[in-house]
């Protein structure tokens, strides 16, 4: 065979708005905006001084089967079961003991400062807390273990009035089967897990279809 020599890395493409971050070996930007860079060497066909070669491959659809991959085993677990509990740390800016969860619903958010689409999600979290929490919604938020120390003076800049609580150890993470960042929960009154990750775009018809079956339709 003719020697080569590869390197391999994942980048983000040039259009992200964000570059891709790393935390225990998964990328938590979004599939679409990765692409696997391949450098090739011909050592036997090239000269020493020669530029290497270098093909782009995007590479979402790969990243996106793993991602439903891991969705479906949550969902084979947990759908329309009870949620687990929440291991908790230390919660943000009051105590979780001071919320009353009967009869609300519960949107639950696994999330990290150093996640780029984690804090893109932030504004549409607290819109859903402004407008949803006096009609029966409850935002939690699940912050890793891996930068707790900054979540206090970043709630405060970024205006966060929804709870969020610090995962222990990662404990939250795994009761839920979270395998990247941002995960997204929706727990009805009862307690049921009903939506594991829904699109962005159906979060919102979900909570009033919640709120809306337990009010008779109105708010």
């Amino acid at each position: 065979m003719i020697p080569t020599k590869y390197s391999i890395s994942a980048e983000p493409l040039s259009d992200s708005a964000y570059g891709a971050s790393l935390y225990k070996g998964q990328v938590s930007c979004d599939s679409n905006d990765v692409e696997i860079i391949l450098k090739q060497k011909d050592a036997a066909i090239y000269g020493p001084n020669e530029a290497a070669k270098q093909s782009k491959s995007s590479f979402p659809d790969k990243l996106a089967i793993a991602s439903l991959q891991s969705k479906k085993i949550a969902e084979d677990f947990l759908l329309n079961k009870p949620a687990p509990p929440l291991v908790i740390e230390k919660w943000y800016p009051i105590s979780f003991w001071n919320l009353e969860l009967k009869n609300k619903v519960v949107l639950v958010d696994f999330w990290g400062v150093w996640c780029g689409p984690c804090i893109r999600e932030i504004p549409f979290l607290q819109d859903l807390h402004n407008r949803y929490s006096s009609k029966g919604l409850v935002v939690i938020g699940v912050h890793t273990p891996n930068k707790k120390e900054l979540v206090q003076e970043f709630m405060t800049k970024n205006s966060m009035s929804y709870l969020v609580g610090i995962d222990y150890e990662n404990k939250t993470a795994e009761l839920y089967y979270v395998s990247g960042y941002p995960t997204i929960y929706i727990v009805d009154q009862q307690g049921l897990i009903r939506a594991i990750d829904p699109p962005k775009k159906d979060i919102e018809k979900l909570i009033t279809s919640l709120i809306d079956d337990a009010t008779g339709g109105s708010h």
